[in-house]
């Protein structure tokens, strides 16, 4: 394949240009024979070789816009900046409600905000219990301390018995209820991110306890969703009940509570789960500042008057600004009264418009925007007004970084009818890809500058005072928004006063790329595995199946452990992929549902001609036989010693310490356990080494050494030391 070569119009130094300039003179004008640095002439010449090599240098440079041109080629595009999102739970609160957009701050002036309406109202935890089929365990007190942890299933969960067990104070029909289930995740193998449809490692069913005339029966819950899945990472769920609950005990010792119990169907092959601790109404959050919005309503009918409730933050405590749509378009409507009232639980901001025009649109389509405001943005929320010119640019300047794509304005401009109205004017990354009539702007992030087009790209706004408005804009500190775990400032609104806190840390914020942290991922993104070609790519991609925890994958070509035809090449056109998963089980072995994932995630991206078997490890036990010479009589202590460093070996072949990669089908070899045994202080020499095998498809070679399967991995059975003196 032909590769384009980039001609370097950057081939001459200062030196080069003059020597060259200087072998011309004679040629062109015999008559110059003096060509010292005094001569006026040649000064002159000095000047245009020194521009001359200067153009050179800015012609052979690629420039920010071409190389961006060339990402967006590719299918690639500069990243933006990106607000961190994490949880909050507030203590002790079990009633009321906060506002859409409700800030929380940390320490360091770092703002979060709440995504939605959140009511706490749900109910209050009273007791926590595990019964892994033998008993009842209280763990309130366990879960509660920090660092510590339950197994919420028992140390030997059993399938279909093992439960977790919530006693709250009520549980209410068609009321939505969530919490947040924090684990530890300290392992040293990482879960892989989960994808929508990837498979459960567990399967938990969540149940309520209703009432039955035999007493207690469990009912399964209405979920909504479990982003745990299945007790695998810290997360929520969210579920309902299909009848209200009474309060009643499990047994002897027991408080009454209404229960709610998740329990456990298939347990699965990975990791026992570790619960650190379980919180109700967790409130998602986003590290960013909301400076000013537009809320859209929609009247359905003419009135002369209208009455809006608005329940966000920034409505509560900021101001704001009125726009209807006449049969001209949006007019802003000064005719209106603001003032602040508790429904139920919450507070809302009520505005009353007064005096609507006669014309306002009845399309079924927003007819009225409520534009709120911080009090503090009122004098930058108008930017100066239009001049008619083409590439205009306003200044807009926050402390922290403007989230470019959830910044909008609009305009006050004439229609062709020589109607005034307000236009919608839509944010774009590159004002190249706007038409002329197009009504865009950009942000220029690195001046701080809203900027407009040029009636080429992108329209220019027509002329006018003070009419360009912003309706739009959120800030946020980026990757500073990825606080650790903590507690927040005193929360304060209404009748709650607590000190919030995040159980998880915040992740997910993110600086805006330069184009040259651009380019390397771009580069970097070129190597990632879009096919299964090669051994690695099938070891590549098995290992980061969504959802699970992977210790070890090797894949084998043309080998297939059902076949029966011996040789190298076995099983022509047909890969092996050995998975094991990770778990603190001596000898993990995948299940079922674990294989299956594999294989439906190597489904994708195996060739259409090559077949693909996924199995687990096989485990061959091994003896070993030894007679060693000692220096001393401590012959107990060496012992002790020797067999530490023997199982040690096994343990590292086993499990791939410290590389993380399991030595499956690496031979046991005679002289690398001598030569371990050697290495412990107070052995004269090893006199003999024995290995045996007992497996079918193992065997031992003619210099001792034990053969084993390519999906086979060792481990130390019987072992008999004879020390000598």
């Amino acid at each position: 394949m032909p590769v384009l070569t980039l001609p370097n119009y950057d081939d001459q130094r200062f030196e080069d240009i003059m020597e060259m300039v200087k072998r011309r003179i004679p040629v062109l004008y015999p008559q110059w024979t003096d060509m010292n640095e005094h001569d006026p002439g040649i000064t002159i010449l000095e000047l245009f070789a020194w521009l001359k090599e200067m153009q050179q240098y800015h012609l052979n440079r690629i420039t920010t816009q071409g190389y961006e041109n060339m990402l967006a080629l590719l299918g690639a595009v500069v990243s933006e900046s990106s607000a961190a999102l994490t949880w909050i739970v507030l203590p002790n609160i079990s009633q009321g409600s906060l506002p859409q957009g409700m800030r929380f701050e940390a320490p360091g002036e770092i703002i979060f905000e709440c995504q939605d309406t959140v009511k706490l109202n749900t109910f209050r935890i009273q007791s926590i219990y595990v019964n892994d089929g033998t008993g009842f365990q209280d763990v309130q007190d366990i879960i509660r301390e920090p660092k510590l942890y339950c197994h919420p299933f028992g140390q030997n969960p059993m399938e279909g018995e093992s439960s977790l067990y919530l006693g709250v104070d009520r549980l209410e029909q068609n009321r939505e209820f969530s919490l947040f289930l924090q684990f530890d995740d300290s392992y040293p193998v990482l879960r892989n991110p989960f994808k929508d449809n990837s498979r459960r490692p567990r399967n938990v069913v969540w149940e309520y306890g209703a009432a039955a005339e035999n007493g207690l029966e469990f009912k399964p819950v209405e979920l909504s969703f479990d982003r745990t899945y299945g007790f695998s990472q810290s997360e929520e769920i969210r579920f309902r009940i299909g009848e209200d609950a009474d309060p009643v005990s499990l047994g002897e010792g027991i408080p009454e509570c209404c229960w709610l119990r998740a329990r456990m169907l298939r347990k699965g092959c990975e990791e026992n789960p570790r619960l650190m601790n379980i919180h109700k109404d967790p409130i998602p959050v986003s590290q960013k500042r909301t400076i000013c919005d537009t809320i859209s309503f929609t009247l359905l009918e003419n009135k002369e008057d209208a009455v809006l409730k608005l329940r966000t933050w920034l409505a509560l405590k900021g101001r704001q600004t009125v726009f209807v749509r006449d049969s001209s378009g949006w007019q802003i409507h000064n005719d209106l009264l603001t003032h602040i009232q508790r429904e139920g639980n919450a507070e809302i901001a009520v505005l009353k418009l007064i005096n609507l025009p006669q014309d306002l649109l009845m399309d079924g389509t927003e007819n009225i925007r409520v534009l709120c405001y911080e009090t503090d943005f009122g004098e930058s929320l108008v930017l100066s007004g239009s001049n008619g010119l083409p590439g205009q640019r306003f200044p807009l300047e926050f402390q922290d970084t403007i989230l470019r794509e959830q910044l909008s304005v609009m305009v006050y401009e004439e229609t062709e009818q020589e109607l005034k109205r307000w236009t919608d004017w839509k944010y774009i990354s590159k004002l190249s890809q706007a038409g002329p009539y197009d009504r865009s702007f950009t942000y220029d992030r690195a001046n701080q500058e809203i900027v407009f087009g040029d009636n080429e790209q992108g329209a220019v706004p027509q002329a006018g005072d003070h009419n360009i408005v912003v309706t739009r804009c959120v800030t946020s500190k980026g990757s500073m928004g990825n606080i650790a775990c903590g507690s927040f400032e005193v929360l304060e609104y209404g009748d709650i006063r607590c000190m919030p806190y995040n159980p998880v840390p915040a992740s997910g914020g993110g600086d805006a790329e330069n184009i040259g942290d651009a380019i390397e991922r771009v580069k970097a993104s070129l190597k990632q595995v879009g096919k299964a070609v090669t051994v690695a790519d099938y070891e590549e991609l098995a290992a980061a199946t969504p959802g699970l925890r992977i210790m070890g994958v090797k894949a084998i070509p043309f080998y297939d452990p059902d076949s029966r035809v011996s040789g190298e090449k076995q099983a022509p056109a047909t890969v092996t992929v050995v998975v094991l998963p990770y778990s603190e089980d001596p000898f993990p072995m995948p299940d079922e549902q674990f294989l299956v994932a594999v294989g439906k995630h190597l489904e994708d991206y195996r060739l259409i001609t090559t077949n693909v078997k996924v199995i687990g490890p096989v485990y061959i036990k091994i003896s070993v036989y030894i007679e060693v010479v000692l220096e001393n009589n401590r012959w107990e202590t060496n012992e002790t010693v020797i067999k530490a460093a023997i199982a040690s070996y096994f343990e590292t072949v086993r499990k791939g310490i410290p590389e993380g990669k399991p030595g499956f089908g690496q031979p046991i070899r005679e002289s690398i356990i001598a030569m371990k045994i050697e290495a412990v202080p107070g052995v004269v020499h090893v006199k003999k080494v024995t290995l045996g095998v007992r497996y079918n498809e193992s065997y031992k070679d003619k210099y001792g050494n034990i053969t084993i399967p390519p999906h086979g991995l060792p481990y130390l059975g019987d072992l008999q030391i004879r020390t000598l003196s």
